[in-house]
């Protein structure tokens, strides 16, 4: 079951659904969604360094991705063949009854840009 925009309003305000930072609700609310926002920080993929990752000895991401920080109010500029790591503004917690999915606006997926 998709929750309708009442629904979640009403999971918010009971607290069945959490989300920090609130978010705006005139902004951020849609049909049947809540609007999130990319934080500040970036782990932007170099060029590999090494032919291959072993997840098996821990994974120094620094070895191959740098981070970059945007300043307020700044874009970030992704460029042709980019893979970036970003993390939402907002943090989540959902009950164990419940199911959230994050999908990328269908504006940027026609852009190729992929969430």
């Amino acid at each position: 079951m998709v929750l309708s925009d009442v629904d979640l309003l009403a999971a918010l305000e009971s607290g069945h659904v959490q989300i920090t930072p609130a978010p705006d609700m005139e902004s951020q609310l849609g049909a049947c969604s809540i609007d999130l926002r990319l934080g500040d920080e970036f782990r932007v993929f170099e060029r590999a360094r090494t032919a291959f990752i072993d997840p098996r000895n821990g994974i120094n991401w620094d070895e191959f991705t740098r981070v970059v920080t945007v300043p307020e109010g700044e874009p970030f500029i992704m460029h042709p063949q980019e893979l970036v790591l970003a993390a939402t503004i907002e943090e989540i917690a959902l009950p164990a009854d419940m199911l959230g999915r994050l999908e990328g606006r269908s504006s940027l997926g026609r852009l190729g840009i992929i969430v």
